[in-house]
């Protein structure tokens, strides 16, 4: 009988250990789990229909002189200049009134699709959608300064697809929530400075690594 009851024993454990096998995640405060997550952002969808790149943005283009070969400020440059960008640093020096240099508009960006670094400092963008730049890996985006202190820009960040993306830094701006559940090669994610960011939207609790670093009270939400 006690023979028995100790096969038993052995046979419950091994049932516990196949279909109960233990987390290795860490119970943690700052994550919590939601079943009604956002849905992702559904914009345009990528249109070539000539053979020029439309930059409505004049200070936008005035930046990208060094790739347009025509130099000439017209609200347009080439396609085949386009695919020849694969790293953007657009700083800006703009002042409170609005008479500075920064860009307020990314138009055209889309196409750059063999885009890999971006860094905007001290940039006045609202919107910054990247879905279609599938090759980026390293994105800083820094908000305008301008008056003696800062202003905070950038309310919408979309990212929704970028599976090569690994680094992201981003500094004062608007921002309540932060899309990465299409995101998996993360592993440098610096967010800490932006004071408006509650939410950070993810697939599970093992996307999360020791270098991220986020503003206290910000959860991370595990989309169920």
């Amino acid at each position: 009988m006690k023979k028995l009851i100790f096969v038993l024993a052995i046979l419950c454990c091994a049932c516990k250990n196949e279909w109960a096998p233990e987390s290795t995640f860490e119970e943690n405060e700052d994550v919590v789990f939601q079943s009604n997550c956002p849905n992702s952002f559904v914009g345009e969808s990528l249109k070539r229909n000539s053979i020029t790149i439309y930059i409505p943005d004049k200070s936008f283009e005035k930046k990208l002189e060094r790739f347009d070969s025509d130099h000439a400020i017209n609200g347009e440059i080439l396609y085949s200049d386009g695919l020849e960008i694969d790293s953007l640093h657009l700083v800006g020096n703009g002042s409170p009134i609005g008479h500075g240099d920064y860009v307020t508009n990314v138009e055209g960006i889309q196409y750059f699709v063999n885009l890999k670094v971006l860094r905007l400092i001290f940039e006045r963008t609202d919107l910054l959608d990247l879905r279609h730049n599938k090759d980026l890996e390293f994105l800083e985006f820094e908000a305008y300064i301008g008056g003696g202190g800062s202003s905070p820009q950038c309310k919408l960040l979309v990212i929704d697809g970028l599976e090569k993306l690994k680094e992201i830094r981003l500094v004062n701006t608007l921002m309540t929530s932060l899309n990465l559940r299409e995101n998996p090669e993360v592993e440098k994610l610096d967010v800490e400075g932006n004071d408006f960011l509650k939410y950070i939207y993810i697939t599970s609790p093992e996307m999360i690594k020791k270098t991220w670093k986020k503003p206290v009270g910000a959860k991370y939400v595990v989309c169920l």
